[in-house]
């Protein structure tokens, strides 16, 4: 699948925010200390845009749908902690779900001290219904700070969960990460954060290029609302059956054995 040619790159990036500091759109004329100053300048401005300030001092700042993906996660038998992926920020929502082969069926994500409490009398080998996730705990070294899954059994298969989580994105390459998020649709913000941070970086103080931003931002956050929408909130209908997850069923009582939707 192709990508958008209108999609900006980190190559074009690099250029526009050259060209900005006047330094030309000719990368072998920048040197080794313009060339760190531009991707440092880059970097910044890519923060900036994936974690947004606030466009008015009565919102909140907004959480882009395109950096919560869908993920799987296969569990180890045996096993009762696992590692979440190196770029793991948080949990959308407070649920895994199993695949097909346990239709109905979820974990229960919960705090760590009421896991620890389900686990007091031990721990079994059997489904998990409940995890917690807990920081590890981080070595010198060149890894940063990551997280993993605890369980409330040691599971007695390879099931494979589906989850969404909050990703956080990595600074772009020449070769191995062309685009940053967002794709098309954002580009013009994402150059419009990049050239607002290297203004401020270089006079100190935010001028015409942040108003600028500011726009581009209202509009980049109005389109992903738009995308974003939810139009499907659940199934509507009786709270029983193996279509809805354990932890979502509501039992019904009978009045004179007749149940509220006969």
């Amino acid at each position: 699948m192709a990508e958008s040619s209108l999609s900006i790159t980190f190559d074009e990036l690099r250029i526009e925010v050259a060209d900005y500091l006047g330094l030309g759109r000719d990368k072998t004329k920048w040197g080794p200390d313009n060339s760190a100053r531009i991707d440092s300048y880059i970097k910044s401005g890519l923060r900036q845009f994936y974690y947004p300030p606030a466009i008015s001092a009565n919102s909140s700042p907004h959480t882009w749908s395109f950096l919560s993906p869908t993920a799987s996660l296969q569990l180890v038998i045996g096993q009762a902690q696992i590692d979440l992926p190196d770029d793991f920020g948080h949990l959308v929502g407070s649920k895994l779900y199993y695949n097909e082969n346990y239709l109905g069926s979820s974990i229960l994500v919960i705090g760590e001290g009421q896991l620890r409490q389900l686990l007091q009398t031990g721990i079994y080998d059997g489904r998990p219904t409940r995890a917690a996730i807990r920081p590890k705990k981080m070595e010198y070294g060149n890894i940063g700070q990551r997280w993993e899954l605890v369980f409330d059994r040691n599971p007695d298969d390879a099931y494979v969960l589906y989850y969404r989580y909050s990703i956080l994105p990595s600074m772009l390459e020449d070769l191995n990460r062309v685009y940053p998020y967002g794709g098309m649709a954002h580009s013009s913000t994402i150059l419009a954060s990049c050239l607002a941070e290297a203004d401020l970086r270089m006079n100190g103080n935010k001028g015409a290029l942040w108003n600028t931003f500011l726009e581009r931002l209202t509009a980049s956050i109005e389109f992903d609302y738009k995308l974003g929408r939810v139009h499907y909130f659940g199934y509507n209908g009786p709270g029983y059956g193996p279509f809805l997850p354990e932890n979502d069923r509501v039992n019904y009582v009978s009045l004179n054995g007749v149940l509220p939707w006969e």
